[in-house]
């Protein structure tokens, strides 16, 4: 009895030796008793300093350890912007809930460094997450201005977001797309202060639980949460000088209590500006050169109005209703005037003149209702929301063309223009996660969305031998009605220092158009699959990852329409009805070095690309335009981002993205095999200067690059932005000048057979803004659920 004694004695001591023990606790400001966000805490070995384990505080400041097997440990709390926080644990401290309160840190750098700020940047599953703050970028940023400062990410000359020169991105608000387009998406965005976005993630390789669709990822703006209950909000007007005069004016609401969430915002912007557009064509003939020089100056007049409201319920710590909605209205006057020569051998043979007048009304409503669930122990959330929009644009107006010189005398040409279209779109769809340990997490999901679209056209000439086809091919009535089911799964797994992501998404589309004019019904259905994976690791001061997705890029649904729209005396525009999608497999490797610095290899290869095809149709002396399938090919390439702080008022980042294409094209009279390389370079400096003084500036450059049968020539430009702070930060006032040189244009040249075709678009360049921004009440602003109809809406 005594030997069972001894033994059970012994088996009890090496399981109190073996003892495996949990540290939680909560990281606050020790001065304003805020909880601190994504603190880095690390359980050492006291003896060798060795690390054991680690995790990062949540967005309510809690951080959880588990399976610790020492009986003494050192715990030690790392964050940016405060002193380091160490301490010795043993005994009953390992047991207890833990109250971390952490001291601001105001030390300043004093030599130039890359900025090795913890967790400026840091990789999270399938996203590269993005802490502004702690990047150095400025708070008084609006949001686009927060946005073009991180790797990757520029705007184009209408200010719209885009991710390595591609439009094709979809832009995302707490996790949540948004359906504002054009002018309403940029000035949603532009309202965001800098100051209160939390992070900003890029999700290059999209998992499982994201739409399939999309070339070029996707970028969150995740919003700081309200700490207390607060109201808030700004108003802001800006009036901005290129070749005309712009102005934007808008005002947002917030209030947040402990139950209650709600947001009211508008804009109203007028917008007059002007494109100026150069087309050569060069067309080797048997035995002569044509040219068709077409010069063209588009001037569209613009009044937008933008409303928005959002309202959020927390029931419970568990359960979150809201609902939103959006109204955009804009009134579009275009004059398009516009001459074209053309040359036989040098000679002028023939000269157009081109007077287009159109209007184009828009209004887009949309809305959704949002559920979510949280369990009290954060292992399980559930999402559920239903979203729905309407949309509906007209064109109405008269094309004029005359004949100056003519060797046949040709009566003048008028062309009465209407054109309608009408969108419905509604999607429902429920997300849900699980947490078993904490090494497994799962999730999954469905999502159901359908479409409908009218299309009508009619148009009325006054000499339809003018025409290059027949008057009635003009007339258009086409239905088209899709209808999209989804649903995915996919896992992570973290072990150690390494992280496992991987899931499959299955979509099941079916979809018909109806042409009445035709009498002609195209229709079409099929199951396609999206594997996506991710692997990361991190190790000390590098961060590491390898992704890939399959990805799928749809039609625009007018592109499928069979329609023939007259755009001028040589050029016919038409659809495509047998309009494929185009599918992608997507792979990047990233690095991070020191939570800032980051590098990474990217690659696409693609078949089925859907391609602008110009076909320049000899006999008849026109140019088809129309969307194609036939392209096969890869881009493979290297992006670059190197942040540095020379001192504690000057920091800037430098950005090079570069790479290789090869395209294959079958198309019919739009054949080609091309390779080529291109790169792009960028620099963003920021000085915060004395009495609350801020400069930015910035430049860009784009090298000579090659895709398919298209080459870009170099782009180059620079813009500089002063800001003054006033009135203890509530207000801004700012004076900037974009693209001073006036070297940033649309300037190709494509090659195909005996055609070649140098393209210029030249915006307004050079713009002056000057523009004030008053920021009122306490508190941050949080908003409320967008409408999610991203994937549905980018086709419209």
């Amino acid at each position: 009895m005594r030997t069972i004694l001894h033994v059970l004695c012994f088996c009890f001591a090496c399981i109190q030796l073996h003892a495996q023990h949990q540290i939680n606790g909560k990281i606050i400001d020790k001065k304003t008793g805020e909880a601190l966000a994504y603190a880095n805490v690390l359980i050492k070995n006291p003896d060798n300093k060795s690390i054991i384990t680690y995790a990062y505080s949540n967005e309510k400041g809690v951080f959880i350890l588990e399976d610790i097997e020492l009986d003494v440990i050192l715990l030690e709390v790392d964050m940016m912007g405060y002193q380091p926080y160490h301490t010795i644990l043993e005994g009953d401290a390992l047991h207890i809930e833990l109250e971390i309160r952490l001291t601001e840190d105001t030390s300043q750098l004093e030599e130039v460094n890359i900025i090795a700020k913890k967790k400026a940047i840091r990789i999270s599953g399938d996203k590269m997450i993005f802490n502004l703050e702690k990047l150095g970028i400025i708070t008084s940023s609006n949001g686009l201005e927060a946005l073009r400062q991180l790797p990757g990410v520029s705007l184009d000359k209408d200010e719209n977001v885009q991710f390595r020169g591609n439009a094709d991105v979809q832009l995302m608000i707490n996790g949540k797309p948004t359906l504002l387009k054009g002018d309403a998406l940029r000035e949603y965005i532009r309202s965001l202060s800098g100051q209160n976005i939390e992070n900003v993630e890029i999700i290059a390789q999209p998992s499982a639980r994201y739409d399939a669709s999309g070339t070029a990822g996707i970028i969150n703006i995740n919003l700081k949460q309200p700490k207390a209950a607060s109201f808030s909000g700004n108003v802001y007007s800006s009036v901005g000088y290129a070749e005309y005069f712009k102005n934007r004016n808008g005002l947002n609401l917030y209030y947040n209590d402990s139950k209650w969430n709600i947001n009211l915002g508008a804009n109203y912007n007028r917008n007059n500006s002007v494109n100026h557009r150069n087309i050569t064509q060069t067309i080797q003939l048997e035995d002569s050169i044509k040219v068709l020089d077409q010069q063209n100056e588009w001037l569209p007049k613009t009044i937008s109005k933008n409303f928005t409201a959002g309202i959020e319920r927390n029931f419970s710590k568990n359960h979150k209703i809201s609902t939103a909605f959006n109204y955009a209205n804009s009134h579009s006057s275009e004059l398009t005037l516009g001459t074209t020569n053309e040359y036989g051998n040098d000679n002028l043979y023939r000269q157009v003149k081109l007077r287009k007048e159109i209007e184009e009304p828009t209004k887009n409503t949309s809305g959704n209702l949002f559920y979510n669930y949280i369990s009290d122990s954060l292992d399980t959330q559930l999402d559920v929301q239903l979203n729905y929009a309407d949309y509906e644009k007209s064109q109405e107006g008269l094309l004029q063309n005359t004949y100056p010189i003519n060797p046949t005398p040709q009566n003048e040409f008028l062309l009465d223009i209407f054109e309608e279209i009408h969108y419905k779109l509604f999607t429902a769809q429920a997300d849900g996660q699980h947490r078993f340990s904490k090494q497994l997490k799962l999730e999954s999901g469905a999502k159901l969305s359908r479409i409908k679209m009218n299309y009508s056209s009619d148009y009325a000439a006054n000499d339809s031998s003018q025409l290059f086809i027949p008057e009635d091919l003009l007339t258009n009535n086409f239905t088209y009605k899709e209808q999209l089911f989804s649903a995915y799964i996919q896992g992570s797994y973290q072990w150690g220092k390494w992280n496992v992501l991987t899931g499959i998404r299955a979509e099941y589309i079916d979809y018909s158009g109806f042409s009445e004019q035709l009498n002609q019904t195209n229709s079409n259905n099929y199951i396609a699959w999206f594997p996506s994976m991710s692997i990361n690791y991190e190790k000390e001061n590098h961060q590491y990852r390898l992704s890939y997705s399959r990805r799928i890029g749809r039609p625009n649904y007018l592109d499928l329409n069979p329609y023939y729209q007259y755009l001028d005396p040589y050029t016919l525009e038409i659809g495509n009805p047998a309009l494929q999608p185009q599918f992608y497999h997507s792979f990047e490797v990233n690095y991070i070095y020191k939570n800032a610095m980051s590098a990474s290899l990217y690659g696409n290869f693609y078949n089925d690309q859907l391609t602008s095809v110009i076909d320049y149709r000899d006999n008849e002396n026109y140019n088809l335009l129309f969307t194609a399938n036939g392209a096969t090919g890869n881009r493979l390439g290297i992006s670059l981002n190197l942040p540095f702080e020379p001192t504690d008022w000057w920091n800037f980042q430098f950005s090079f993205d570069g790479y290789h294409t090869r395209e294959e094209s079958k198309i019919v009279n739009f054949s080609y095999d091309r390779s080529g390389f291109g790169y792009s370079m960028e620099m963003y400096h920021n000085l915060t200067l004395k009495d609350n003084w801020t400069l930015n500036a910035s430049g860009f450059y784009s090298g000579r690059s090659q895709s398919g049968n298209s080459v870009m020539n170099p782009l180059y430009d620079i813009s500089v932005n002063v800001k003054k702070i006033l009135l203890d930060d509530k207000l801004k006032l700012e004076l900037g000048c974009q693209n001073i040189l006036k070297k940033s244009m649309w300037n190709s040249v494509i090659q195909q057979d005996n055609v070649t075709t140098h393209w210029i678009n030249r915006w307004e360049t050079r713009k002056f803004v000057f523009g004030v921004t008053y920021n009122f009440g306490k508190g941050t602003s949080k908003k409320v659920k967008s409408t999610s109809l991203q994937e549905e809406s980018s086709r419209m």
